[in-house]
């Protein structure tokens, strides 16, 4: 671990080990942030008849989510693209909202958070539009909206049960 002088120099101004840890924790937050939002870019890029293919892990998590969908739901009901979208954007409107805390309110963070997001769900389902086997659909821009609504919940939650303690 590297060792962070008390009194170090940053930007001309003197800042205590606290304040850089809190730096460090900030610039933290946003690489998992891009690193999220490159899985997703991945994720996207990936074609339909990827995820058919049983092989590689990717595909052996669609063949057991398929197979359970089809017992619970029947053949002809497709929740596990939407249940992607929606968990995929759990998670980046979590760590959005996370990286946004140190520098807005509470309430800006996440309104911030949700128009990052959503806007980025907007460019992923337009990405999706140029990738054989996959296409553009609304319908999983909202999933995606819903998705980030949780995870901004999720991390105001940790963050207030957090300075309660």
């Amino acid at each position: 671990m590297i060792a962070i002088e008390k009194n170090k120099r940053l930007k001309g101004r003197r800042i205590t080990a606290q304040q850089a840890k809190r730096e460090g924790n900030l610039v933290l937050r946003w690489v998992l942030v891009a690193v999220w939002a490159g899985v997703i870019f991945y994720l996207s890029s990936r074609s339909g008849l990827d995820f058919g293919d049983r092989s590689g892990l990717l595909g052996f998590i669609r063949g057991v989510l398929d197979s359970w969908q089809a017992a619970l739901f029947g053949p002809d009901v497709d929740i596990v693209s939407p249940l992607g979208h929606f968990c995929e954007y759990t998670v980046f409107g979590f760590l959005v909202t996370r990286a946004l805390f140190p520098s807005l309110s509470v309430k800006r963070s996440i309104a911030v958070a949700f128009a990052i997001c959503v806007l980025y769900a907007l460019t992923d389902e337009w990405h999706q539009s140029f990738v054989p086997g996959r296409e553009c659909d609304i319908a999983d821009v909202a999933v995606d909206a819903c998705g980030t609504a949780l995870g901004a919940a999720i991390a105001v939650f940790l963050q207030r049960r957090k300075q309660t303690c």
